[in-house]
This record gives structure tokens, sequence and C-alpha cells, in this order.
């Protein structure tokens, strides 16, 4: 009915022991203070602090389109960045005060940008205007100042930022890959991007993009081509559709082992995942011109500038 029930078991991770078992009772309109109930005896019980913070948003529906949003987003398709879109358009709407969804607004429209070949992505007084606004809601949002920090043209003002905002998240998976992203473009940092990597994929195992990106820096760096391969296979294990994992994979193994046929099928199923994606677009009608399609090239590549 209108009620809602919560079992909530505490267990030790290292031994299996359950510490302590809770009973929650709430109404179902109100899931956010039955949340707050739950945090606050786990909490209590650990005898730990929360750090202070604004709170997100009350209005369950903006923080399910949020939520809906963030699962989109970090799918790394061009399709999914849009719907992402919309929904941290419609949480922004349902709650004008949600910091975060003004952060997803931006994340969203930078990286459908940034899949169909504008790169660097935006950075349009309108993204500006829509960050820095988030920051103004809530100044300990740490995602607020990840999203400066990937918008500065300023490598150490970026850098600052970055590690402002995991000083206030530090179990954000997105803002260690961010780093690791940043830090893996500056000379003699591989070892600080590939420990912020690691510590992202430790946070979120199911990250399949920065397992990706990590995959990437060590092979970049010096890795070998059959450890490449490896971690790009694992990376297909994590999401099977990943493009841009399907795309490097592809590349490898029709330019190392010359098999160009189960190339071009990689990258044929990348499009699939995305068929807008240029990186895949333009690395496909390459492989197609290699073998003198060039008919099929032309199609896919169309009026692509």
């Amino acid at each position: 009915g209108d009620r809602m029930r919560v079992t909530v078991q505490l267990v030790d991770a290292t031994t299996g022991r359950q510490l302590d078992s809770m009973r929650f009772d709430a109404a179902a309109s109100d899931p956010f203070a039955l949340q707050d109930e739950i945090a606050a005896a786990v909490a209590a019980r650990l005898d730990v602090q929360f750090a202070a913070g604004a709170p997100g948003t009350r209005d369950p529906d903006a923080q399910l389109a949020y939520l809906q949003g963030l699962e989109l987003l970090g799918r790394w398709r061009g399709a999914d960045a849009d719907a992402a879109l919309a929904r941290f358009a419609r949480a922004r709407e349902l709650d004008p005060r949600f910091a975060a969804a003004y952060v997803g607004e931006v994340r969203a429209r930078r990286l459908s940008a940034l899949l169909r070949g504008e790169n660097p992505p935006p950075r349009t007084p309108e993204l500006v205007a829509l960050a820095e606004r988030a920051l103004a809601l809530d100044p300990q949002l740490g995602a607020a100042h990840v999203l400066r920090g990937a918008m500065s043209d300023d490598p150490v003002a970026a850098e600052a930022a970055l590690r402002r905002g995991i000083d206030l998240s530090p179990s954000d998976a997105d803002a260690h890959l961010a780093l690791g992203d940043l830090l893996s473009r500056q000379p003699g940092r591989v070892d600080e991007a590939l420990a912020a990597l690691d510590r992202a994929v430790a946070l979120d195992p199911l990250h399949a993009r920065a397992r990706y990106l990590r995959a990437l820096v060590r092979h970049v760096n010096g890795g070998g081509v059959a450890e490449f391969e490896e971690e790009l296979r694992k990376v297909l294990e994590v999401d099977p559709e990943q493009p841009s994992a399907l795309t490097r994979l592809g590349l490898l193994v029709a330019a190392q082992r010359g098999a160009v046929g189960e190339g071009l099928a990689l990258l044929e199923r990348s499009l699939a995942s995305d068929p807008t994606a240029w990186f895949t677009i333009s690395t496909a009608a390459e492989m197609y011109l290699s073998l003198g399609l060039v008919d099929e090239a032309a199609a896919l590549v169309g009026d692509h500038p």
C-alpha cells in the first residue's frame, strides 16, 4: 500500500559475519526520509560521521530522472548521451535547485559532441553558465568541481579542480577517471595517471570506460600488444558492446595479426553499438579503403566534415 519496509543487514565484508540487522518503516511517498534514517543508523553503528553537504533533491521524480541519466551516460554512446541529456534536463525542470542535474546536463552535451568527432568537446558560454550554476547551488558538490576541471584549458587549474572534486567525493569513480585522463596527457606523469585509473576501477569494477582508458594508457606507454588485447577483451566482458574497446580491438587484430576479416567484424559491431561514433566511422572507413572498398568507405563517411 502506502507503506515501505526495508530490512538492512550490516555484514563484515572480510569474515562474512553479520554484525547487525535493522528494520525501518516509512511512508512510500517519502523515500528520502527513509534514506536519511537508514544512513544515520548505519553511521551510528559504525561510529562514523558523514561529511556535511547540501541535499541533492527531495523530489523523487527528479532523483529518478537523474539516476536514469547517469546510467545512460555511463554507456559512452552517442544516442545514450542524448537520452541522458533529456533525463538531466527533466530533473532540472522538476527541481531547479538540483545542482547535480546541471552537472549531468553539461556532461551529456559534451560527451555527445565528443563522440561525434568534436575534440576538444564544446565549452560554450551556455555550458559554462550551467556548470557555474551548479557550483553556486552547491559549492560542496564534488562532481561540479570535477566538471570545472574537465572544462578548463589550463592544466594546472584543471588538476586543482579535479583534486578538489575528489576531496569532496572520494568515492566518485568518474572523478578519478577524469584525473587519470588529464594526467595521462602530461609528460612524465603516467604512473600517477595509472594510479588514478586503478582507483576508478577499484571503486567501480563495472566501469567499462575506466577499464578501457587504463588499458590504452598502459599500451601507449610501452605495454605489450598481447597484454593490450587481453585487457580490451576484459573490457568487453564488462560491456560486450563497448564501442571504443571494439574499435581498438578491431584495429589491433587487423594490424598485428593480419586478421582483417575479424577486425572488420569487430568494427561493424562497434558501429552497430554506436552508429554516430566518429572514431569508429573513420577507422572503419580506412579499413574499407585498405581493402579497395571505396564505395563502402564513402557511404560510411557520408557528408561528415
